[in-house]
């Protein structure tokens, strides 16, 4: 089951980070941590697999059910609005354009690796369990997660190459263009 959820996850995660800055295997930690492997109600269900709460902002479908949180250095279950998604693609997209829309994850765009990227995660907010970063940091090891970074770093350098060629065009049609 577990084996199963992480190929089927990851493979979504991978092609939807391909031109961004989150790293895969983050991302699919994250999924893994927060829907126990897709098995909770908010992501078998509602296709919800970040636990994102629905906030005032919200506009779409909430379901309200309990969580656990740590709040002043208590474990609590409190409940709350969460919010629900048509499918795992939206709830991923949405996971990514919800940390751009915060300055406050800005530090997380610009990790480097990641290990980085975790801890910045946990840095600016995202979640209150203090030991969020180690917890998504030892599902990347434990599951071997980093491969599905490789074909992120491929393509950024896919990418890099093709805008040095486009570049190196345009500089040759301008020279050619005000040699004569």
């Amino acid at each position: 089951m577990e084996t199963s959820f992480i190929n089927w996850f990851g493979a979504i995660v991978s092609r939807m980070t391909e031109n961004s800055a989150y790293f895969p295997s983050v991302l699919i930690a994250q999924g893994i941590l927060e829907s126990n492997y897709g098995r909770s109600r908010l992501s078998a269900i509602h296709h919800a697999y970040f636990g994102i709460k629905a906030g005032s902002q919200w506009k779409g479908k909430t379901v309200n059910l309990s969580t656990g949180e740590v709040i002043n250095g208590n474990s609590v279950t409190i409940t709350d609005d969460f919010r629900v998604y048509e499918s795992p693609e939206q709830s991923i997209k949405d996971r990514i354009n919800w940390m751009m829309d915060f300055d406050r994850y800005n530090e997380v765009e610009e990790a480097k690796t990641p290990e980085a990227q975790a801890i910045a995660i946990q840095n600016a907010g995202y979640a209150t369990d203090p030991n969020y970063a180690n917890k998504i940091i030892n599902i990347i090891d434990s599951n071997n997660l980093k491969q599905f970074d490789k074909n992120r770093d491929i393509m950024k350098n896919i990418s890099l190459a093709i805008s040095i060629l486009l570049l190196t065009a345009a500089a040759l049609t301008m020279y050619k263009t005000l040699k004569y």
